[in-house]
């Protein structure tokens, strides 16, 4: 029926086409979830993927069969029954908040986790920059209890969690440590490894109860001290520079001439008193001592010092006669008795040595000295290296041994071995005696026959004693 405008009605015949709904009909797709894209313009694959499952999840009942989305985040939809629709992806442009994932930093130890400090505040702060060098940060804000507010420069924010924790007490923290003695040095900003050690030990020095484990101490002396805990502390520098002496801008003189002496090695009283006036007359501001070998030691005001050698001061005076040439050595009276006159022992050495240092006391200088050889043989060394030997022959001799006697067989009567008898006229052979073999001597053949006669008469009458004391002692048996 058709009403008209002046309200008159007719009726039109009309054909309507009626149709089933389509599942894009019957769904009213919605975006689904904010999805964050670094480019809206070309999503990647797996942002694409993102706002499908975006999609999917906000419509969980629409019998939805696939979904294809395009590089600005348009989808398309196919339903299961293949009807299709259209929905745009919610894809938004990432913030900075969105693309820096921030590292916390190193750990903050507090006092209090719950009331941060300003200061400790600062150091969180610091560890959360330190740790994020590249990221875009314009500020951070941090709260008493250590959690972050940090802002991007693009406005973008987002909060870190609080990473402190309660400190427990250090050794740095509970010692104080003193400065030590100030060091004088020749380069405050360059030390020497010897000024070095002394810093190093004045600290140790100054605080014998810090629980120090090492110090370090840097060319300009400050020193890095550390605890038995590992925790440490820095020492300000306590050193000085040092004040040139009196001996570094005092150049020793050496005097032109040198002193004439009997001994370079050993010098006199009066000796000494020359050298010291030679030494003083060129270094007045000097006080100068002279040792035994003519060394001077010139000390200053301040009490630095110079050192002269005695070599450069004395020398011996020229020709000057050897000290074995002047000492004539006492041989002791009465000789030492010896075992084995070719092998003294060390007993027999230091009494032989004895013997002649008494005989000669008050005879040999200072600095002489003795040595006694295995066979007895005496050197005598002086100061000046000169040289006397005392033989052997004049200061040991050999010990008698026992059962050093002649003895002839008792039997020999009874057996009829003949005695024997010294041959007068032959040539003299070697007489070697008990005694003889007993010190490794045998009689030497001398040539003389007035002594083979009298060797040979000794010899025939102390046969003929042991022959009656023999025979004395069978009648007695």
């Amino acid at each position: 029926i058709v009403t008209y405008g002046d309200h008159t009605t007719s009726s039109v015949p009309v054909t309507v086409n009626v149709v089933a709904k389509k599942d894009a009909d019957k769904n009213e797709l919605k975006p689904g979830k904010e999805v964050k894209v670094d480019n809206t313009d070309k999503l990647t694959a797996p942002e694409k993927q993102a706002v499908e499952a975006a999609i999917r999840e906000a419509n969980p009942d629409a019998p939805i069969k696939t979904i294809t989305v395009d590089d600005k985040g348009k989808a398309t939809v196919t339903f299961n029954d293949d009807s299709t629709g259209e929905v745009q992806g919610n894809v938004v442009a990432k913030k900075d908040a969105d693309k820096n994932e921030l590292k916390p930093g190193k750990e903050v130890k507090v006092d209090n986790t719950a009331s941060l400090t300003a200061s400790e505040k600062k150091e969180v702060q610091e560890s959360i920059t330190k740790a994020n060098p590249d990221a875009p940060i314009k500020s951070i804000t941090v709260n008493d209890d250590g959690s972050a507010l940090v802002t991007y420069q693009d406005g973008s924010t987002t909060v870190m969690p609080s990473n402190v924790t309660k400190q427990t007490a250090t050794d740095a923290d509970t010692t104080t440590l003193k400065p030590g003695p100030t060091v004088p040095v020749k380069d405050p900003s360059h030390l020497t490894e010897a000024e070095k050690d002394q810093v190093s030990e004045g600290l140790k020095t100054a605080n014998p109860d810090a629980p120090i484990k090492s110090i370090t101490v840097n060319d300009d002396g400050s020193a890095l001290v550390t605890y038995q805990d590992g925790s440490t502390t820095v020492m300000p520098s306590n050193v000085t520079k040092q004040t040139v002496t009196d001996a570094e801008r005092t150049p020793a003189v050496v005097p032109a001439q040198k002193v004439s002496v009997t001994d370079p090695s050993h010098l006199s009283a009066s000796e000494k008193a020359t050298v010291k006036d030679h030494v003083a007359a060129v270094n007045p501001l000097a006080t100068v001592t002279v040792a035994d070998d003519g060394t001077a030691t010139l000390t200053y005001p301040d009490g630095s010092t110079h050192t002269i050698a005695g070599a450069d001061l004395v020398a011996g005076k020229p020709n000057q006669q050897a000290l074995a040439d002047q000492i004539t050595v006492a041989v002791p009276n009465g000789k030492v008795p010896v075992v084995d006159p070719s092998h003294l022992s060390a007993a027999e050495k230091a009494t032989v040595k004895d013997h002649v240092a008494t005989a000669n006391q008050g005879n040999f200088p200072a600095g002489t000295t003795l040595t006694v050889a295995d066979d007895g043989t005496v050197t005598i060394t002086y100061p000046d290296g000169s040289v006397t030997t005392l033989p052997s022959g004049q200061l040991i001799i050999a010990k008698p041994l026992a059962g050093n006697q002649a003895t002839v067989d008792n039997q020999a009567g009874q057996t009829g071995q003949a005695k024997p008898t010294a041959q007068l006229g032959q040539p003299r052979q070697p007489l070697t005696t008990p005694l003889a073999k007993a010190q490794g001597q045998t009689l030497p053949q001398t040539g003389n026959e007035h002594g083979s006669l009298l060797a040979a008469s000794g010899l025939g009458m102390l046969l003929l004693g042991l022959l009656g004391l023999s025979s004395k002692r069978k009648k007695e048996d």
